[in-house]
């Protein structure tokens, strides 16, 4: 009986420093991006992400806070590629007319690359900065920031104006794009 929990306790060590091995591991930034996005997407538990990944939990909410501080950019659209990128596209774009000293702008930004991430294959989603780019805010009559503004086919489908939760905005954007 010794012998048989020696034996399991050896095997769970064993699992246990294998771990440790690979938590010491580095990761190039590509890697980190992948299992961050991953989370981001929510297939699976962030757990089981990160059992998948023998990875840490902790280490990855490291990794997801840092990938979020860092600002990963929303593409953007200017003057004059705004026909392009949003009025001739095939699927529905999600356009935040924003400015770098807008702090609503910069507190839904996490929010916006998670969304884009989830919904990558149902919609695109671009960034306008209003003091670089007047002529397009200035036509659609954006008056505030940060503007959402959706469009389908060539035309605003809807828009709204302000902060709001990732809850609120995904809520918000799918009643958005499926109507």
């Amino acid at each position: 009986m010794t012998k048989k929990s020696t034996t399991s306790k050896e095997a769970a060590d064993k699992v246990v420093k294998n771990i440790r091995r690979k938590a010491r591991q580095t990761y190039s930034s590509e890697e980190k991006i992948r299992i961050v996005l991953a989370g981001l997407r929510r297939e699976e538990s962030i757990a089981v992400l990160c059992r998948r990944e023998g990875i840490a939990e902790s280490l990855y909410y490291s990794w997801s806070k840092e990938f979020l501080e860092a600002g990963m950019p929303l593409p953007t659209v200017t003057d004059s590629s705004f026909d392009t990128e949003v009025y001739q596209s095939d699927i529905p774009v999600w356009v935040d007319f924003g400015s770098e000293w807008c702090a609503p702008c910069k507190q839904i930004e996490p929010s916006l690359i998670a969304l884009e991430c989830e919904l990558k294959d149902r919609l695109k989603v671009f960034k306008v900065d209003v003091d670089t780019t007047p002529n397009v805010a200035m036509n659609l009559g954006v008056r505030g920031i940060s503007a959402l503004f959706v469009f389908r086919d060539g035309k605003v489908s809807a828009h709204r104006t302000g902060a709001a939760s990732k809850q609120i905005l995904q809520t918000w954007l799918e009643a958005s794009i499926s109507s």
